[in-house]
């Protein structure tokens, strides 16, 4: 079943394990486990690997088990809260029918829309509805264009933590061919990331500190190379490495071994991290170890 998996995601096969783990069938109540669940009903997407709600209602059935709502959503702001209430009531059968998510306590003062309601006087932090027709490229401009026009809005723009999500992989291909036109840095969640260590870009920087003659590493060589260095997402990724060893090593001249054993380490981290706008299904955000919005 997984440690992280969600009771919304289990199929009969899982729910059967549970079930011999647990110690169900046992006549002595004494020798069965107690079991803590977590699990969304509105989240139940994987009907088409046989997960299905009813296992949540199984659960609550056959366990006796008891039912606490978590309402409070502590990462979206009021806008995005009220506008996936409104959608989700819609559904039939939910567990949470009368428990509408709301935004958490700390908040409740913030304004609706956030920060947006004051950096955008369009939209004004409110979930938009593009008005465009039923045309896969013409919806990839739209939805690009409109993230570029939130881009020019903010000053600590960061496409790194943007992402465009689709129903299938097919209506992305669009999304990333308008990416590339206009120079936006964008990666599918469905390809594997590049070996940072084997990178053309690592190569170079370091075979320029080879180069130098020294067995120490000094922070005004790895400037000097950076600011050399033509515009692209790999030196940008690179230029982050810099700063943050430089940050590490409070910006003294270290021992090159180092340097090196630190980036692989370094290289193997930046292998999880978004690189610019990311294109993703609605199947494969569920998954990502963290989200934001």
């Amino acid at each position: 079943m997984g440690a992280r998996r969600r009771i919304q995601d289990v199929g009969p096969e899982q729910f059967a394990l549970i079930a011999a783990i647990a110690g169900r069938s046992l006549e002595d109540g004494d020798g069965r486990i107690g079991l803590f669940a977590v699990g969304d009903d509105d989240q139940n997407v994987y009907a088409f690997s046989g997960a299905s709600v009813r296992f949540i209602r199984r659960f609550e059935q056959d366990y006796g088990a008891g039912i606490a709502f978590l309402t409070d959503n502590y990462r979206s702001t009021e806008h995005i809260v009220a506008a996936a209430n409104g959608v989700i009531q819609r559904s039939a059968g939910r567990m949470k029918a009368g428990h509408p998510i709301r935004i958490d306590r700390a908040r409740r003062d913030d304004p609706p829309g956030g920060d947006r309601e004051r950096l955008d006087p369009l939209a004004r932090g409110r979930v938009q509805i593009l008005p465009v027709r039923d045309d896969a490229i013409v919806q990839a401009q739209a939805a690009v264009m409109e993230l570029q026009r939130l881009a020019a809005l903010s000053p600590d723009w960061d496409w790194s933590r943007c992402a465009i999500i689709a129903r299938e992989w097919r209506h992305l291909e669009p999304m990333r061919a308008c990416c590339e036109h206009d120079g936006i840095p964008a990666q599918s969640a469905n390809e594997a990331a590049p070996n940072f260590w084997r990178l053309r870009e690592t190569q170079a920087l370091l075979a320029s500190l080879r180069a130098g003659g020294t067995d120490l590493v000094e922070p005004a060589a790895l400037a000097a190379w950076r600011d050399s260095q033509p515009r692209g997402p790999w030196i940008e990724l690179l230029t982050d490495a810099i700063d943050e060893y430089k940050t590490e090593t409070g910006g003294t001249d270290t021992p090159l071994v180092h340097f090196e054993e630190w980036l692989a380490e370094w290289g193997r981290d930046a292998r999880c991290r978004q690189h610019g706008l990311l294109l993703l299904t609605a199947h494969r955000a569920k998954v990502l170890p963290s989200a934001r919005n």
